[in-house]
């Protein structure tokens, strides 16, 4: 019987305590978003990800940044290669379009199509149902403003 409990209390000191774990919890948060956008941009033909390259673009477009994928990358927080793999997607849909780059002849500038920007409008509005269910409208207000600091934003 001693070494049952003694199983018992080892195995209780190795399990992680999710409940105060803020990565755990944060990332299940995260999986349970991402399933739900998922489903919900199904009708859109994008994904999450490629959600968050439109408004990526659009976003450092309209603060007058030049947008490429190294930019993009940066903004996100996604590495390069699925930057690209989801940028070269969505240009093969005609959502995005690549141009040279005026003084970089390494480089693209990343533009959003009218396409783009009319597939962009109807998953955001698909989204915003998926934060409505996910999130309540308090609690995702709270989560945006602590979020903003943390992704290097100003709010």
């Amino acid at each position: 019987m001693q070494s049952s409990n003694n199983k018992d209390q080892q195995r209780k000191a190795t399990q992680p305590d999710v409940q105060t774990s803020v990565g755990y919890l944060f990332s299940a948060v995260a999986m349970r978003w991402s399933h739900a956008a998922r489903e919900a941009l199904e009708s859109s033909g994008i994904s999450p990800s490629q959600y968050v390259m439109l408004c990526g673009i659009v976003h450092l477009s309209t603060a007058d940044e030049v947008v490429t994928q190294t930019t993009l990358s940066r903004h996100v927080g996604m590495d390069q290669m699925a930057v690209s793999m989801n940028v070269r997607t969505l240009e093969e849909k005609g959502m995005v379009q690549r141009q040279v780059h005026p003084t970089d002849s390494r480089a693209r500038l990343l533009l959003v199509t009218r396409k783009g920007l009319s597939v962009l409008k109807q998953a955001q509005a698909a989204v915003a149902v998926v934060d409505e269910t996910v999130f309540t409208p308090a609690t995702a207000e709270k989560l945006r403003k602590h979020l903003l600091p943390l992704v290097g934003w100003q709010g």
